[in-house]
């Protein structure tokens, strides 16, 4: 076997893990940190398939830079949330 299909199976293992214990701590009585656990392991999740099934480190240097110009558009995104969260009034 590969390195390249030990790499796919460790990230579909792990895939399947990270599954596991999300669905373990949605019984588990966290109280407010059960979304910010379950947000904590959906990004995990999805920088597992970026790095491991999307070949994103060898993809070359545009798609590092749309990735970040994405990234950086998500960001000023969650920052207008937030500022309208904190800021409105009823």
């Amino acid at each position: 076997m590969n390195a390249e299909t030990k790499n796919i199976h460790f990230g579909f293992l792990a895939l399947l893990c990270l599954l596991g214990l999300t669905v373990f701590l949605s019984y588990a009585p966290l109280g407010a940190w059960k979304e910010v656990v379950a947000y904590a392991f959906a990004s995990l999740k999805a920088l597992i398939i970026l790095l491991v099934f999307m070949k994103f480190m060898k993809s070359g240097e545009v798609s590092l830079t749309y990735f970040a110009l994405g990234f950086l558009a998500l960001l000023i995104l969650v920052i207008f949330v937030m500022d309208d969260l904190v800021f409105r009034t009823i």
